[in-house]
């Protein structure tokens, strides 16, 4: 087993030694990058070496992002002699110390009072803590003290931070004043650009501004599978569903023309993300996209059934929405309908808005009005099978408590 490092190792080498930690050079290009990484998390598991992966995967959080590294760099680019003090400083403002990372900042300033590393930090606290003035002051005075052709970078990381805390519509006006600047097509600025206007909801320019940035069949590689998600979340957001067999066939070339293993693993990664994050809010008509992306690189049975378990839910929640749009539908009836419905799909999600719209009076004299209750189930049945088959115990459970109670003539007029 591989030693563990301390924490006190491991704060420097998050903070000074990121390459180091993924035995690369730093000009190493981003697809080297990813192939280190793979390769680190391979030799160091999360259960045999919990500290190094750790270690790894928080290099790699930072290398793999071009503004984040771009961050990095520039800040490693202009350190100081002051790096006990740093370091301190680094690990309150990652811990959410923010005061506490401001009152060491303040101290290394004092010993170094044109450093733009520390200018740069005491920035990000600011921003963190909300006050817009003082880091765009503290922006000001590190954009002061670099080279002009290190402005871009240097804006990059502004937006990349204002972005971080919110700061939507302010990162947009810094990102059109770097576009400026901007003469060999940063890739940086284009990707930023897209985060931007996807945290602002504006994905028409999403849509817009992500074509052109679609590879040809010659030039995609690996990491072009970032645009692909962005391009098929831009089409879902806009409702541009008459788009999706254009998407699907164009990704799935892409997917195709995968052929190292390592490459298909990460993308894989990447698509499950996107497609758990529609699951776990019950969008299954869009979790259904990235699922046939991930079934066109693992074929496999569990996939498979995935799909077909997905295809199923998506044609329960259609159900759903008729069903609350059905004006003769006994109220108990669909409450009851939904609390099944998202017990199976969203347990953890709050629905008290549908289920709390009647007062437990109303809800006590809707129980009393049986052959009501028994006749909506009937309908169920009837206009939404899908819904009734799923939960047939319950419903068969319901329906018998509100008739059991029942005269012969009230049973023969649910029929």
């Amino acid at each position: 087993m591989k030693r563990r490092i301390n924490k006190l190792e491991k704060s420097k080498n998050q903070n000074d030694n990121l390459y180091k930690a993924l035995g690369i050079r730093s000009n190493a290009s981003q697809e080297r990058i990813k192939e280190k990484y793979i390769e680190k998390v391979k030799e160091f598991t999360p259960e045999d070496n919990p500290e190094e992966f750790q270690q790894i995967r928080e290099a790699y959080e930072i290398l793999k992002d071009p503004i984040k590294r771009g961050k990095y760099d520039i800040l490693n680019k202009y350190g100081g002699k002051i790096k006990r003090i740093m370091q301190k400083a680094h690990a309150n403002l990652q811990w959410g110390e923010l005061e506490k990372a401001e009152e060491l900042a303040e101290e290394a300033q004092k010993l170094a009072p044109n450093n733009v590393e520390i200018l740069l930090l005491r920035a990000h606290i600011a921003i963190g803590l909300g006050d817009e003035l003082t880091f765009n002051n503290r922006m000001d005075d590190a954009e002061r003290l670099i080279p002009r052709n290190d402005k871009l970078q240097m804006l990059l990381i502004k937006a990349g931070l204002l972005l971080d805390e919110e700061y939507k519509e302010e990162a947009l006006s810094v990102l059109v004043e770097a576009e400026k600047l901007d003469t060999e097509g940063n890739k940086s600025l284009k990707w930023l650009f897209l985060r931007t206007y996807e945290a602002l909801e504006q994905y028409d320019q999403v849509w817009e501004r992500v074509q052109l940035h679609i590879p040809t069949a010659d030039e995609q590689a690996p990491e072009h599978v970032s645009i692909f998600i962005k391009w098929t979340n831009a089409m879902i957001n806009l409702e541009k569903w008459q788009e999706k067999a254009k998407i699907k066939v164009r990704v799935r070339k892409f997917l195709k023309s995968l052929k190292n293993e390592d490459d298909r693993y990460a993308v894989l990664h990447m698509l499950r993300k996107e497609c758990t994050s529609y699951t776990e809010v019950a969008r299954f008509r869009e979790a259904e996209m990235f699922l046939n992306f991930i079934y066109c690189i693992d074929k496999c049975v569990e996939v498979k059934d995935e799909l077909q378990e997905n295809q199923k839910l998506m044609q329960l929640s259609k159900e759903i929405y008729r069903l609350f749009d059905d004006e003769d539908i006994f109220p108990l009836v669909f409450i009851r309908a939904y609390e099944l419905y998202n017990d199976l799909v969203t347990p953890d999600r709050d629905i008290s808005e549908v289920t709390n719209q009647f007062s437990v009076k109303k809800k006590n004299e809707f129980k009393k009005m049986k052959s009501e209750y028994a006749a909506g189930i009937l309908r169920v049945k009837k206009k939404y099978p899908l819904i009734y088959r799923e939960f047939k115990e319950e419903w068969e459970a319901l329906f018998k408590e509100y008739t059991d109670d029942l005269n012969r003539e009230s049973r023969r007029q649910l029929r």
